[in-house]
């Protein structure tokens, strides 16, 4: 399995934009990676966030190896200006 690993700035962001993001293709994005990082059964993330297992396997590679910028598209959710 493709390890997750976090960092302190990525949790605090998470906090904020699981709750906060204008799009709920976001929210669900962040939502599955939150309950991940809970190490949820990938199957219950999957039906809990409503979410297709290609869409949660592309999601999940996306943050690893390119962090929160693949996975909230900063010009929707102001990321950048946060």
């Amino acid at each position: 399995m493709l390890p997750i690993n976090v960092s302190a700035a990525d949790i605090d962001a998470w906090r904020y934009w699981r709750f906060q993001p204008p799009d709920p293709r976001v929210h669900g994005r962040l939502e599955a990676l939150y309950w991940r990082r809970q190490r949820m059964a990938p199957e219950d993330m999957r039906r809990r966030c409503g979410l297709s297992k290609a869409s949660f396997h592309r999601d999940r590679k996306a943050y690893v190896t390119g962090g929160l910028a693949p996975v909230t598209p900063s010009d929707r959710i102001g990321l950048n200006a946060r």
